[in-house]
């Protein structure tokens, strides 16, 4: 591939992927430096120099196709944990300054049948709760969290812990769920 070619095809390049000059002189570089590597190799039976400009092409072509794809997922899991981050705080500070509305919205407690017996029956609750903070928030899969929180309660002479579920229920969102037995610390 003489040279001339090598640059009409990095301009049509340039043209498809909107390159800085930097990037394309960067990629003209290595293809050039893998044509004189394979020049110096010329005891081979066949010319690699097509096959070193396709490799070279296609890394140019895929890295780009790929890269947003990689940049999408890592940011819509980013803000994932920082929605169900938000939603767990958000219960937390409900259950602090006992608001029985907020904790019902945002907990499914597996204890009652529906949002109406839950209701009427967090009514009834003494929360002697002074203090709830998050300690902990592991992903378990693409649906569930995992989160431990330190409660802090007036009744108790010593901080303690337990780990709830976070699901995501279609329709609903993210829920705490409460009721489920899950290890205490």
């Amino acid at each position: 591939m003489n040279q001339f070619n090598l640059n009409n095809m990095m301009k049509r390049l340039d043209q498809k992927l909107n390159l800085t000059t930097q990037e394309r002189d960067n990629i003209q570089a290595s293809i050039n430096q893998n044509i004189e590597q394979k020049n110096r190799k010329s005891n081979r039976r066949f010319n690699s120099i097509p096959l070193a400009v396709a490799a070279s092409l296609f890394l140019i072509l895929a890295v780009p196709a790929v890269t947003p794809f990689l940049e999408r997922n890592q940011t819509s899991q980013l803000l994932q944990a920082e929605e169900v981050e938000t939603m767990v705080n958000s219960y937390l500070e409900a259950l602090v300054t006992k608001n029985i509305e907020a904790l019902v919205h945002y907990s499914d407690d597996l204890r009652f049948p529906d949002k109406e017996e839950q209701l009427a029956q967090y009514v009834t609750i003494d929360n002697t709760i002074t203090h709830a903070s998050m300690k902990e928030l592991t992903k378990v899969n693409e649906r569930e969290y995992a989160v431990t929180i330190r409660f802090i309660d007036e009744r108790e002479p010593r901080p303690f812990e337990q780990t709830f579920s976070v699901r995501f229920q279609k329709g609903k969102g993210w829920k705490i769920i409460v009721g489920e037995d899950l290890p205490s610390s």
